[in-house]
């Protein structure tokens, strides 16, 4: 709130200054008011066009709002105008498998991946958009290098299990959803019902 007192004077003092802007609108964004952080970053955009830093954040907040059409927009226009780090081609990769979009999604981490490699993060994204597509040694293959490089990454780990009970592995699935669940509680919600999956059909000894 303090920040946005700030910049708000500042804009005062010179409304037209797209750099004061687009500080606000973070400001409001970190307070979850994303809707008047949008407001704040058009308004930017509209004195500095082809900003490439403000065209990324709109594409997030779209990407939030589960706005998935416009937030590719904003991703494209931000790459088009010079930006070309990791987080704006992961950020285009979510957005293009939210979309069903697989393919292109897997491009887009892949050079995400260009800029940052070995990310687990990054590997995580991918795998889930090569099983999409069937390619699933290769998106084993990304879970076990991004839980190489974070050996408690929670999601991961559970993302393996989750694969291991589709692949009809459920003996090998369990101890990896336990542990997902161990490292993260709050995954239960997703990973409960292939954990049960994984004890009925692996009918193991302590079942």
């Amino acid at each position: 709130a303090e920040a946005e007192a700030s910049y708000t004077r500042g804009l005062e003092r010179q409304a037209d200054a797209p750099l004061a802007l687009s500080r606000r609108g973070q400001a409001r964004c970190e307070q979850g008011r994303l809707d008047e952080g949008l407001e704040d970053y058009l308004a930017s955009l509209r004195l500095k066009p082809g900003d490439p830093d403000a065209l990324r954040e709109v594409a997030l907040i779209h990407f939030m709002k589960k706005r998935y059409g416009p937030s590719l927009e904003s991703a494209d226009r931000s790459i088009a105008a010079g930006r070309d780090d990791m987080d704006i081609h992961s950020l285009r990769g979510e957005t293009l498998r939210n979309l069903e979009r697989p393919a292109e999604a897997e491009k887009a981490f892949d050079r995400a991946l260009e800029r940052k490699k070995d990310d687990p993060i990054l590997h995580f994204y991918r795998s889930r958009v090569r099983y999409e597509q069937g390619r699933k040694e290769e998106a084993f293959a990304d879970l076990e290098t991004a839980i190489r490089v974070k050996p408690d990454f929670a999601q991961a780990i559970g993302q393996r299990g989750m694969l291991k009970v589709k692949e009809k592995r459920p003996r090998e699935a369990l101890p990896d959803l336990r542990r997902a669940l161990e490292l993260l509680p709050s995954l239960k919600p997703v990973l409960q019902p292939y954990l049960d999956q994984a004890l009925r059909e692996g009918n193991p000894v302590d079942f």
